[in-house]
C-alpha cells in the first residue's frame, strides 16, 4: 500500500504548503498597527478557517477509506521500515528534537521571569521527546522490547502535554487569539497523534484515527511553524511535523488489501 501512503503524504505536504502561505499572509495583514489588535472581518482569516476545515474533512474521508483494507494491529508491522531511508528519517527527527532542546536551553534568557520555569521544563521535555523518538526507532519492530516502547511513547505524550501548557502560559495574556490559535490547535492535534501511536504499544491500536491525527497534526504543525516564535520552537514544530508524516506514511504503507467481506479495524 505504499502508493496510497505516498498519495496521502503528498496531499498533506501540498495542503501544508498552502496553509503555511495563508497563515503567513494572515500574520502580515490581520494586526491593526494603531491598536495592536486583530482586525475583525478580514477575508484572509475566513480563508484560513475554511482551508483548515476542508483539509480536516478531506483527511477524515481519506483515513476512513482505510476501512476497506487490513490494518496493521501489531506495532512491529505498523512501524515496519521498508528501506533505510525511513529509518534515517526517524533518526533525523530524534536529532531535530535534540537540537530544539539545546536551542531552548541556550535562549532561556529571552523569556521573562514568569515564563522561565515552564520554558526550562519544556526544554527538558523536548530532550525526553528526542529519547522517546529514539526508543521507538530502535525497538518498535521488536515485540520483545514492548516495555521500552511503552516508555518511549509515554515520554512523547508527556512532552506534548507540557508543550500545550507552555504554549497556553505564553499566550494567556495575549488578547489577539489569532496570534496563537493555530499553534494551540497544532499542539492539541499532535498530542492526539502521540496518544494514538502509543495505543499500539498498550494493546489498543486505532489505525484510522492515528492516520487522521498524524496527517492533520503535521498539517497544522507546518502551518504554525512560521508563526512569531523562537527558532528553537520552529525546529520543534518541524520535528513534530516530520514525526507525524513518517508515522502516517508507515502505518498506511503497512496496510494490506482486505479479502472480500473482511474489513480493517
Amino acid at each position: 500500500m505504499r502508493s496510497t501512503a505516498y498519495k496521502l503524504t503528498s496531499f498533506t505536504v501540498v495542503a501544508s504548503a498552502l496553509g503555511f502561505l495563508l497563515r503567513w499572509l494572515q500574520t502580515l495583514r490581520i494586526i491593526d498597527e494603531e491598536t495592536g489588535l486583530a482586525t475583525r472581518g478580514m477575508g484572509i482569516s475566513f480563508l484560513v478557517t475554511l482551508v483548515i476545515a476542508i483539509v480536516a474533512a478531506a483527511m477524515a474521508f481519506l483515513s476512513w477509506q482505510l476501512k476497506r483494507m487490513n490494518a496493521p494491529l501489531a506495532p512491529e508491522i505498523a512501524f515496519k521500515n521498508a528501506s533505510w531511508i525511513e529509518n534515517a528519517a526517524a533518526w533525523a527527527v530524534a536529532a531535530l528534537f535534540f537540537v530544539s532542546a539545546v536551542a531552548q536551553l541556550l535562549t532561556l534568557d529571552s523569556w521573562g521571569e514568569t515564563q522561565l520555569g515552564i520554558r526550562r521544563v519544556f526544554a527538558l521535555a523536548t530532550f525526553a521527546a528526542a529519547a522517546g523518538m529514539a526508543i521507538l526507532t530502535l525497538y518498535a519492530q521488536k515485540p520483545e522490547k514492548g516495555g521500552f516502547c511503552r516508555v518511549g511513547s509515554v515520554l512523547l505524550i508527556a512532552f506534548g502535554a507540557l508543550w500545550l501548557i507552555a504554549v497556553y502560559k505564553a499566550a494567556a495574556s495575549n488578547p489577539v487569539i489569532w496570534s496563537f490559535a493555530i499553534e494551540v490547535l497544532a499542539v492539541c492535534a499532535s498530542l492526539m497523534s502521540f496518544y494514538y501511536i502509543a495505543g499500539w504499544f498498550f494493546g489498543e491500536p486505532n489505525p484510522k484515527r492515528a492516520v487522521f491525527c498524524c496527517h492533520f497534526g503535521a498539517f497544522l504543525s507546518i502551518m504554525a511553524a512560521g508563526d512569531d516564535h523562537t527558532i528553537a520552537e520552529g525546529i520543534c514544530f518541524a520535528a513534530v511535523a516530520a514525526a507525524q508524516l513518517l508515522w502516517g506514511f508507515l502505518i498506511v504503507s503497512n496496510h494490506t488489501f482486505a479479502s472480500e467481506g473482511e474489513h480493517a479495524k
